[in-house]
């Protein structure tokens, strides 16, 4: 059995062989679209809890030398990140302030 994956080329339309990196982003791109809908079914605290102790594991496979499954988890953890703009009491935007400085500026700053 022979089996080649092909990617439409967005210049021309036509079909080309997918690259490695091409199946790498889309693996990407499926797991973060798999922990948004696991995220949307909780809390703003659960979503919180769930995005530190997975920043804690890619910490983890980072100090152990294993980058890639690092750069995964800390994608992941951007996920549950609320980055809503509309909210505009002070309470939300307390919250949004510590959602920030807590989880996404240490995950981004790692991903670096």
């Amino acid at each position: 059995l022979n089996v080649q994956i092909k990617r439409k080329n967005q210049t021309n339309d036509n079909l080309e062989d997918a690259t490695a990196s091409d199946l790498n982003v889309l693996s990407t791109k499926t797991k973060i679209a798999e922990t948004a809908h696991l995220l949307a079914q909780l809390s703003p605290e659960e979503k919180i809890v769930w995005a530190s102790s997975t920043k804690e594991e890619a910490n983890k496979y980072f100090t152990n030398g294993r980058y890639q499954e690092a750069m995964q988890l800390y994608v992941q953890c951007l996920a549950a990140a609320d980055f809503s703009a509309s909210r505009s009491n002070g309470d939300n935007q307390s919250n949004k302030s510590n959602n920030i400085d807590a989880l996404v500026l240490p995950v981004v700053c790692n991903l670096a």
